[in-house]
């Protein structure tokens, strides 16, 4: 019996299909049956440690097969990704603004459903736990395996000296009672020979006896009984030994017969003993394989996993750009709606200073103006919790590429040096309309009323009122005389609107 006998080279094939591995397992139990103690319950490791190498799980293929899954719902919102790209620029060229936010958003969420593809990807490559799992399960299994190979071991050797001990003692038993029979033979040979001689001696002495025979008659019947005596002890001595030879003959059949039967399980130990090298050597590469295959998906998973990390920084850098420009538009607006809520306020105490009769009109802008500032402030705030939720998910995997080398800039300063450009133009662009506003009504209407404080100090001081400045406009100013609407005395009501509107 040996491995390729036994089907265990078969079984370290990955590709073996399950039946016939079940078959292989079935017939290496029936070939190693009764030649060892505990060999079937070696088979079932056997069969554990088949089932390991065949599993597909943790091998390279597998790995690629678990990206091969999700590559098609990645294109999908690939796609659906440049499609509100492109209809956002269409709806921005249309001056379709409620559109082209909506394309907008909707892109960020298809965005930000393909980071969770990614990370779910690669958590997948990443997931060291189910490595450790399947090492610890073969750690334990070769453990397992090679404590109860050493306990079969064990026995197998003990029954070896045993039965070794016990044919050296029947050989030995088998060879004295060999050299019993011989002895005997050699003595019925001996005392046969003498005896022989006796009988001789006698029959001469008998011949002499009866040659005088009536003066030696007593001699002679002494001489027969001793004759006779003589006869009697060589029946007795080739009776004992023909009983002795016997009796050996059958102890030696039966010592035979037993050496030949523990010759035969002396035989079953060294099969045993054989079998035992070939398992150990089917675990020791059984192992071998299982770990080398996991080491090497381990491997394509970390390649993977970095490919994976960069596709996750390109996706990551667009997705996070946006999330800042699109919590920018938003900030921005939720601000434009404060400023028309302050200007609603404005227009409504001012409107009580004019008596405008638009009141209600403002009333009404003000409290749609409020519930549009609850709306924006909701969605601003979700916004920054998804943008910075989005920041920090991405942070351990900004640590791993730098690890692994990699030179980038983080997608979390290019989105803060954008926002920050941006506010700058916002606000340059503010203080050219505050300043070019303050020039036209702030400081008009400073020296509107320094001059018209100095004229009514002049008129007190001198008690002349005709130094007043008349409220009406000159006749060249008039609206009707010069073709035009003539400006109020009054300070200009709606630059100032636009200047609180500004502000």
């Amino acid at each position: 019996i040996n491995a390729e006998y036994m089907g265990l080279t078969d079984l370290l094939d990955p590709t073996l299909s399950k039946r016939k591995a079940k078959s292989n397992l079935d017939e290496l139990k029936s070939r190693v049956d009764m030649h060892g103690p505990q060999l079937l319950s070696l088979i079932e490791l056997v069969s554990q440690f088949t089932e390991m190498v065949g599993n597909e799980t943790f091998s390279p293929s597998a790995v690629h097969q678990l990206l091969a899954d999700t590559e098609e719902r990645m294109r999908e919102l690939q796609n659906k990704i440049q499609r509100n790209d492109s209809g956002r620029l269409r709806a921005i060229e249309d001056e379709d603004l409620q559109t082209a936010e909506n394309f907008f958003e909707s892109s960020i969420e298809a965005q930000e459903k393909l980071i969770d593809i990614i990370l779910h990807r690669l958590g997948k490559l990443l997931d060291k736990e189910a490595r450790a799992l399947i090492m610890s399960s073969l750690k334990q299994l070769v453990l397992q395996a090679d404590t109860e190979m050493g306990e079969t071991q064990k026995i197998n050797n003990q029954w070896m000296s045993w039965l070794e001990a016990d044919i050296k003692t029947l050989h030995r038993t088998s060879n004295q009672l060999q050299n019993n029979i011989k002895q005997k033979e050699s003595e019925i040979n001996d005392l046969m020979t003498e005896t022989t001689k006796r009988m001789n001696t006698n029959a001469s002495d008998m011949d002499k006896l009866w040659k005088n025979l009536q003066q030696s008659l007593k001699d002679l019947n002494d001489l027969a009984a001793d004759r006779i005596r003589i006869s009697d002890e060589l029946y007795r001595a080739i009776e004992d030994k023909e009983k002795n030879r016997v009796e050996s003959e059958a102890r030696i059949r039966f010592a035979d017969s037993h050496t030949n039967l523990l010759q035969k399980y002396l035989n079953d130990t060294h099969t045993c003993e054989g079998i035992l090298k070939d398992l150990d050597n089917f675990i020791r590469q059984a192992a071998k394989r299982v770990g080398d295959t996991t080491d090497e998906a381990d491997k394509v998973g970390e390649e993977l996993a970095l490919d994976e990390q960069r596709r996750y920084l390109q996706v990551f850098r667009k997705c996070y750009t946006e999330m800042g420009d699109l919590l920018f538009k938003k900030t921005k607006r939720l601000e434009e709606v404060d400023r028309m809520i302050r200007n609603c306020e404005f227009q409504i105490e001012f409107c009580k200073e004019t008596l405008d009769p638009d009141l209600h009109k403002y009333r009404e802008n003000l409290k749609e103006y409020q519930l549009r500032r609850v709306e924006a402030t909701d969605k601003v705030y979700r916004l920054q919790i998804r943008t910075d939720e989005r920041a920090m998910q991405f942070l351990p995997t900004e640590e791993a590429l730098r690890a692994a080398g990699e030179v980038f800039e983080s997608p979390l300063l290019t989105m803060r040096e954008e926002t920050l450009e941006r506010k700058a133009k916002v606000l340059q662009k503010r203080t050219e309309l505050i300043e070019r506003d303050k020039e036209e009504l702030v400081d008009k209407e400073a020296e509107d009323l320094e001059q018209l404080a100095s004229s009514t100090k002049q008129a007190r001081s001198t008690g002349i009122s005709s130094l007043i400045p008349s409220l009406s406009p000159t006749k060249s100013a008039h609206p009707v005389r010069s073709g035009v609407r003539a400006a109020p005395s009054t300070p200009n009501v709606m630059k100032r609107r636009t200047l609180m509107s500004t502000i």
